[in-house]
């Protein structure tokens, strides 16, 4: 699903290494106005163990 991280959480995305395991909170949104795709807004990250 794509993503949308902005401030403290993109920034600690930026340290995240691909294949690590995540927990994402945040809510759905439509892409824009006129593509109705949804994308998850990204509002608090942990990060867990595999």
């Amino acid at each position: 699903m794509p993503c949308v991280a902005v401030g403290p959480s993109a920034l600690m995305l930026k340290t995240a290494d691909p294949g690590m395991a995540l927990e994402l909170e945040g809510f759905l949104a439509a892409r824009s106005l006129k593509q109705k795709s949804v994308v998850l807004h990204v509002t608090h990250i942990e990060f867990t163990e595999n």
